[in-house]
């Protein structure tokens, strides 16, 4: 979304709508760093940034170039601004499951939201099964390091607390549908709304 033309000016309109409780946007964060000022006058308050690997080669591996400097960049840009930000972390067995626990002290260090999701099939025929881990496996490894305290269950992820001020979520797409107390709508940077990921309905 913030490749698209005008964000700021979009995010500013749709921040004015009296009925409008709460506006997040998702990004993988390259831009960040850039638009934040902008965006966050503008009225954007949340942030989930994409990241699927600490590490940079395997971030460039995994999304065909990005630079992991810059995305950090911009979490820290959206956070001493006063956003309150959050990590998307696509599990993917083989690719990144080794950093599972970097992960979680990357959230004590930071003071920041990581969230596990669940590898989903919305690439296509570049969706790989064998890539796919279920998130209670992921949980169990946590746990054997780290005490969960549970927090929230907000009907998209399951959030717990951990020493240090860390907290992870769980957003377990496949393995444990939510569908029945999701209230989330998305809007595309092109401008559509969708009911769902998985939808093809759009208006």
């Amino acid at each position: 979304p913030l490749a698209r033309k005008g964000i700021a000016e979009l995010i500013q309109k749709l921040s004015e709508i009296p009925e409008l409780e709460d506006l997040s946007l998702t990004t993988n964060g390259i831009f960040l760093s850039n638009l934040a000022e902008k965006l966050f006058q503008a009225g954007l308050k949340r942030v989930n940034v994409s990241v699927d690997s600490l590490k940079p080669d395997r971030f460039r591996e995994i999304t065909g170039g990005g630079e992991l400097s810059k995305v950090f960049l911009g979490i820290d840009k959206a956070q001493n601004l006063g956003m309150k930000v959050k990590v998307n972390t696509v599990a993917l067995r083989g690719l990144n499951d080794p950093e599972i626990l970097d992960f979680v002290e990357f959230s004590q260090t930071r003071k920041i939201e990581v969230r596990f999701i669940e590898f989903m099939p919305l690439c296509g025929k570049g969706w790989n099964q064998k890539l796919f881990i279920p998130l209670n496996k992921v949980k169990e490894i946590i746990a054997k390091s780290y005490t969960l305290k549970p927090t929230e269950n907000n009907g998209v992820a399951t959030v717990y607390e951990i020493e240090d001020g860390g907290r992870i979520g769980f957003i377990p797409t496949l393995s444990e549908p939510f569908c029945s107390g999701c209230s989330r709508i998305r809007l595309t940077s092109w401008g559509g709304i969708r009911p769902c990921l998985f939808s093809n309905i759009e208006c």
